[in-house]
């Protein structure tokens, strides 16, 4: 997917409209680019040096989080790599198994890894219902965890073809959670932000591949996701 330069026009007026304001999370209206089939769909910022937005590709059914300086959007973030790899989705195409990913679910009892073996008899069962062949269940499984080998143009022996790992990004809101920032006086909230100031600042967003993933802000990589 090429870079989102009109997306950063975009950015780059609301940043200076907000040039004053502290912020890590705006919702803004999906807007079609019209040099490109990219959807933005939403944008956010540590409130200090980066903004991050949010896109989706509609002819393919992918999305990504690119990330640009708040203080110059012209220039890309360079905590997050150079081109081609400077985008979350492009992030997770490079990685060389989807076994690299931490992927997590809920066999309705407790919290669980997002793999076959973890999941409960009624989840195998409903995952395997939707296909015939004998190893479908599993077959599906690991294509929902970004195995790109199973992927095929003909739908009855193979799934779709995706352009890439990250599904596209629609109606949900980015937000980014750095070190704890509200000013609650209660003592326990001072203790809870006291032990939570150098935790990893992330990104959250919802995407159409079924998962709430988590980016970190810093590079871009994705950390954990949940299905």
């Amino acid at each position: 997917m090429p870079r989102l330069l009109l997306i950063f026009l975009l950015v780059v007026l609301s940043a200076s409209a907000n040039a004053n304001a502290s912020f890590s999370q705006a919702p803004v209206e999906s807007a079609k680019c019209s040099a490109t089939t990219a959807v933005i769909s939403g944008y956010a910022s540590n409130g200090s040096s980066a903004i991050f937005v949010s896109a989706s590709e509609t002819s393919a059914w992918s999305g990504q989080i690119v990330s640009t300086l708040l203080t110059d959007s012209a220039k890309s973030n360079p905590d997050w790599g150079q081109p081609p790899l400077d985008s979350t989705a492009a992030k997770l195409d490079a990685l060389a198994s989807p076994e690299q990913r931490q992927i997590l679910s809920h066999d309705g009892a407790r919290g669980v890894p997002f793999r076959w073996a973890s999941l409960s008899k009624a989840q195998q069962t409903q995952l395997h219902s939707h296909g015939t062949a004998k190893s479908y269940g599993t077959d599906l499984m690991q294509f929902l965890r970004g195995d790109r080998s199973l992927e095929s143009s003909k739908t009855a022996t193979g799934f779709r073809v995706r352009a890439s790992r990250q599904g596209d990004i629609a109606h949900s809101r980015m937000w980014h959670v750095g070190k704890p920032a509200s000013a609650y006086a209660f003592t326990s909230y001072r203790d809870f932000a006291a032990q939570q100031t150098v935790r990893t600042a992330m990104l959250y967003v919802g995407g159409n591949d079924g998962m709430l993933h988590g980016f970190s802000a810093r590079t871009g990589d994705e950390l954990l996701a949940y299905v």
